[in-house]
């Protein structure tokens, strides 16, 4: 049942997440850390498990009260900290079963998460270890190779397939001191390993580079591997001659792409505003979101400097409402 008192409860205990429980999420992934995880934990309860928040955005979405005869199979990726709650969750919401196959590199996190819903949200969440094709639908975060097999076995059946994305931030040349510091967050939480963190940002043509690199520089990532890895992208790139410029721990060149190794990040120059939607809108299909604060775009909802990696209830991944999709399914099943 989901109300204040139940949403409460969850929220409660998720907050209270012991360090044995995070010693061992680390223990399966060793991009994760006890800041990392607490972070990911602190964005959940604050913007999905807020009550006021929730509440009104469930109005929506009309009665939910009773659950609808759905069996999700929900696929969730382990990039990122907890980063499958919010499938997971809209999956309870509508449906009455669901079938969820966690990700080895996130097992614990989200397997704990299940318990909770479980226990207060009288959720029917069952821990698969193989994607179930009897569901009835599918929502998948995961690898682009994995993602290109689902579209073939599920097609004749509903399903939400997302893969690999990256994010993209838009200069003018003229952001505060204050926009490019929150802008950091953006690019480097997480180890910049989300779909949501920045890898490529769009300059005016003749901006100042080091601008950018001097704030950057003043973040740190205390990571022996991760800076082992960006010495690899120094090495690699200098052998190859190609123009790059080096921080304390990234690597920057220039060009577009949707593809880059941890640490790496690429600048890509214009000369008009109005290039900047048309290049998005072309490359729609490997972008999951854009921080911008000036050019204004009819397509995409952007997002403010800094709020990269808080996503709220309505930042869908892929830019699908989920729960309105899966309303949709149970509509039809219904005709």
């Amino acid at each position: 049942m989901i109300d204040k008192n139940s949403i409460e409860r969850l929220s409660k205990r998720l907050e209270c997440i012991d360090n044995e429980l995070i010693v061992s999420a680390i223990e399966q992934n060793e991009w994760f850390s006890e800041k990392s995880i607490r972070r990911a934990v602190r964005g959940v309860v604050d913007e999905f498990l807020d009550w006021q928040k929730l509440s009104n955005w469930l109005c929506e979405y009309g009665d939910l009260s009773q659950p609808a005869r759905l069996t999700t199979m929900v696929v969730t990726a382990g990039n990122i900290p907890l980063v499958g709650f919010f499938d997971l969750f809209c999956s309870v919401l509508v449906g009455e079963r669901t079938l969820l196959k966690p990700s080895s590199r996130d097992r614990v996190l989200m397997s704990f998460v299940a318990k909770l819903m479980n226990e207060e949200l009288n959720a029917k969440i069952d821990i698969v270890d193989s994607i179930d094709n009897s569901a009835d639908v599918l929502l998948f975060m995961g690898s682009d190779a994995v993602a290109d097999e689902l579209m073939k076995t599920w097609s004749n059946k509903p399903h939400l397939i997302r893969s690999h994305r990256t994010s993209v931030a838009l200069l003018s040349g003229e952001e505060s001191s204050e926009q490019l510091e929150a802008l950091v967050d953006d690019v480097f939480a997480y180890f910049g390993l989300g779909c949501r963190n920045v890898t490529n940002i769009f300059i005016p043509r003749g901006y100042d580079l080091n601008r950018l690199i001097d704030v950057f520089n003043r973040y740190e990532i205390d990571s022996p591997e991760y800076q082992r890895i960006v010495k690899r992208h120094v090495a690699r790139l200098s052998v190859c001659e190609a123009e790059f410029c080096a921080g304390n721990f990234f690597v920057m060149n220039e060009g577009f792409s949707s593809e880059l190794p941890m640490g790496e990040l690429r600048w890509i120059e214009y000369d008009r505003v109005d290039e900047l939607e048309c290049f998005i809108n072309d490359n729609e299909s490997v972008i999951q979101c854009v921080v911008n604060e000036f050019v204004p775009m009819s397509a995409w909802k952007c997002i403010p400097f800094g709020r990269a990696q808080q996503p709220s209830l309505n930042d869908f991944p892929d830019r699908v409402d989920t729960i309105q999709f899966l309303q949709k399914i149970v509509t039809f099943a219904k005709q």
